[in-house]
Parts: structure tokens; sequence; C-alpha cells
């Protein structure tokens, strides 16, 4: 299978019983490469979190099953159904780019209507309740903190600041 250069994956066809209703079909599963092989250090536990939390917002395969701790599958992985796509690349080159932004900000746009609460508790929330505002904070803090003076970070917080948009309720 193709993608997932920091994850081990593998499409896979499986029939099982689950209280004791037959199913069968397509999976990828999802698992942690051997200790210090990653390029990046993900958490299955809260992939799969968000794969449910966000699958009635999104389009998304649904994520089947958890083995948090590699108990079953002999690491940390998780399954979801497979589900038959094309690669992005190949369709842009049998496309084009004209629709990209208009499906990018579907795309947005559908995130955006996933309310926090919705989420789980691992994702990061914003510390003062508003993003915009850690936002700002960030700046500030990088002004001061930054090896050099550069006035563009003031300016950039002043300027946030100055130009808040109406509040929105906090989402994804």
């Amino acid at each position: 299978m193709t993608g997932g250069y920091s994850r081990l994956m593998a499409r896979f066809d499986a029939k099982f019983s689950i209280d004791g209703e037959q199913e069968e079909g397509t999976f990828v599963l999802r698992g942690d490469p051997p200790a210090g092989q990653a390029i990046i250090e993900t958490d299955r536990s809260q992939e799969y979190a968000v794969l449910k939390s966000v699958a009635p917002y999104l389009n998304t395969p649904p994520a089947r099953f958890l083995d948090a701790e590699g108990i079953h599958i002999g690491t940390p992985a998780l399954i979801i159904e497979f589900t038959e796509a094309e690669s992005t690349l190949p369709w842009i080159e049998k496309n084009g780019i004209a629709n990209l932004p208009i499906k990018l900000a579907e795309l947005a746009g559908a995130m955006h209507t996933i309310p926090v609460d919705q989420l789980p508790s691992s994702l990061a929330r914003p510390a003062s309740g508003d993003p915009l505002t850690d936002q700002i904070q960030m700046w500030k803090k990088t002004a001061i903190e930054h090896v050099e003076h550069l006035p563009i970070f003031r300016y950039v917080a002043a300027w946030l600041d100055k130009n808040r948009p109406p509040p929105v309720p906090v989402s994804l």
C-alpha cells in the first residue's frame, strides 16, 4: 500500500463476528513502526478518537478497531475500513488544479463545523477560550523571546488585536 510513510500500513480482507453479527470487508491497518524508526511520533489512540469524533462531519473511512497497547497486533495500531480513492497527485495530473481551491474551502468549512466539545479531550484547546487571543499572545511572546529584535511580531499582534472579526464558536 502506498502512502503512510510514517506508519506501518497494510490493506487486508477479513471475515469476523462481533456480538454475533457476521461482517466482512476490506480494511487498512495503521500501526506504529519499531521503536526509534518513526519519522514523527503520533498516537494511535488519539488518531482513533479523532477519526471517531469527526466522522459525523467529514467524509472519512470509519475507524473500526483500536489496539492501543499492541496486545493483539504486536504494536499500537488501529484499523479503518478501506475506501477506494485516487491519490491526490494523479488526480491533479488528470484534472488540473482549477477546482482544488473550492475543494479545499469546502473541506475547511466542513472542518470548522465540528464543535470543540465533540473532539477528544487529548486535543489542545485554546488556553483563553478564544483562538485569536491565543494567536495574538503567541506573536507577543515570540517578539519578546526571539533572538533578533523584529518589530514585525509586535506589528502582527497589534494588527490582529485591532482588526478582530466578530466572535464565533470555537471549532476544529
